[in-house]
């Protein structure tokens, strides 16, 4: 069974659930510490952070996933890519995966009343899992 870590500021959608199970089998969920959740939750808001306050942030992660036994690391957040970089390096090393799942947009044709059509963001969809490169 893989332990999936979600570093997540949302639930899982139902078709991201079914595409890591397709992917890697049977899988248990593994839900950060609340001092992980709250850091996150700075870093997406952007709440000012030392240097050092945001470096302890990043290992007290790494040490949360080492406690937590887990063998992959999703890691959402189009602002943090670049701390999915930074853990990636760390986390290969103890031959823990980080992913990231790729988002598309669901277009709608509208038909205006002039009978021209234009085409409405409808919603966002997961599309797949990649894997960071580190």
């Amino acid at each position: 069974m893989k332990r999936v870590y979600l570093l997540l500021n949302r639930k899982p959608k139902k078709d991201q659930m079914e595409d890591l199970n397709r992917h890697f089998g049977d899988i248990e969920i593994v839900e950060p510490s609340l001092e992980i959740k709250d850091f996150w939750k700075d870093i997406e808001s952007g709440i000012g952070m030392t240097c050092n306050e945001f470096c302890k942030g990043v290992l007290a992660i790494v040490e949360d996933i080492k406690l937590k036994k887990a063998n992959i690391a999703w890691i959402e957040g189009d602002y943090f890519s670049f701390i999915r970089k930074m853990l990636c390096k760390e986390l290969n090393t103890l031959n823990i995966g980080v992913i990231y799942s790729v988002m598309g947009l669901e277009f709608e044709e509208i038909e205006k009343e002039d009978g021209s059509i234009i085409d409405s963001i409808k919603g966002v969809k997961h599309i797949r899992f990649e894997a960071e490169s580190c």
